[in-house]
């Protein structure tokens, strides 16, 4: 399930429930641009460098990754709003990447913060 919130959000303790209910908490920064946000993804979930920076390969680590997974996970992408305004069709591809991605793995969530 994929579910965006505001700025409001107590991320603390929205990071808090997803370790009560087992879950790994991965946190991606938000970034401006489709490359910077792609590096984000890549480096904070500790993937290889040479991965490559576009949407089909952010789908395909990230699957690759939560397969590789011993257990739930909690993604959020805190900050996203930047890249919306900025790039309104990366951000678009990111959250379609996103959501397929919580389709497949029902017992993972996907939290996006928009601020």
């Amino acid at each position: 399930m994929i579910r965006i919130v505001n700025d409001r959000v107590d991320l603390p303790g929205l990071m808090a429930d997803a370790r009560e209910e087992n879950r790994a908490v991965v946190l991606v920064p938000g970034q401006r641009t489709k490359r910077e946000t792609l590096i984000a993804f890549r480096d904070t979930l500790g993937l290889p460098a040479h991965m490559g920076l576009n949407l089909d390969a952010l789908a395909d680590v990230l699957d690759d990754y939560l397969s590789e997974s011993p257990g739930a996970v909690e993604l959020i992408w805190d900050g996203s709003a930047d890249l919306r305004e900025h790039d309104q069709s990366a951000y678009e591809g990111i959250l379609e990447v996103l959501t397929e991605l919580s389709d497949a793995y029902p017992s993972s969530q996907v939290t996006v913060i928009d601020r």
